[in-house]
């Protein structure tokens, strides 16, 4: 194996590692020392890809970013183009990952604990209400959503809304019932936004899971 090649898998290593510690730990509670013993390597080897733990949160953040823009287009593909099902398929998805992956998991835990000067942090919540504002806005094109509404505040609500409910799944239940409750965020949520007389067609579910279309108990 190439040297590159083995610094990209320790630098990999690390981050996973790191994710892992500060979703158990939170930031604070982490060390440096714990780091090296979850990912098996020694403190020069860390000190060669992190400056600092900083650095190594940060770190973990960016890789969450990564994945948000692929999703954002691979969830329009499965939605048939459809901007408005894509956006709940990707809150589903995203409840989904902070179940199931501890990497989004310490990045929103890191997110909301830093107290780091880098705009990578306070990115994610400006990132996140972006998507939701495109995905609205496509939307309402489509004649998904009604005219008149107020997209960029919308898309404020939307993810204010999304981020208390997690938390507070986490904070009852381990996140346990996290797809029950962005369900009854739709349901809640979709009928006043849509336009008077939208029939009950959106899929209120992950994608991989196949259930009766609806946006409201009388659907």
């Amino acid at each position: 194996m190439r040297k590159k090649e083995r610094a990209e898998l320790t630098r990999a290593k690390l981050i996973k590692a790191a994710a892992t510690t500060f979703d158990d730990k939170g930031f604070r509670g982490t060390s440096l020392q714990d780091v090296c013993e979850a990912a098996g390597v020694t403190k020069g080897a860390l000190y060669f890809h992190f400056p600092s733990k900083d650095a190594l949160a940060l770190a973990v953040i960016e890789e969450h970013y990564r994945g948000w823009p692929p999703s954002v287009e691979s969830l329009l593909v499965g939605s048939d183009g459809r901007a408005l099902q894509a956006l709940v398929d990707l809150s589903f998805q995203f409840g989904s990952q902070l179940v199931g992956d501890p990497v989004i998991r310490a990045a929103v835990r890191l997110v909301f604990e830093s107290e780091f000067d880098e705009p990578e942090p306070r990115r994610a919540f400006s990132g996140w209400i972006s998507a939701v504002d495109t995905l609205l806005e496509q939307s309402r094109q489509q004649g998904d959503v009604r005219e008149g509404l107020d997209l960029a505040a919308t898309a404020e609500l939307l993810v204010g809304v999304f981020t208390g409910i997690q938390l507070v799944a986490q904070s009852l239940t381990g996140r346990k019932d996290m797809i029950d409750r962005i369900r009854h965020l739709w349901v809640c949520f979709l009928p006043g936004i849509r336009p008077d007389g939208a029939g009950h067609d959106l899929r209120l579910d992950p994608p991989s899971l196949e259930r009766p279309r609806m946006v409201s108990p009388a659907g």
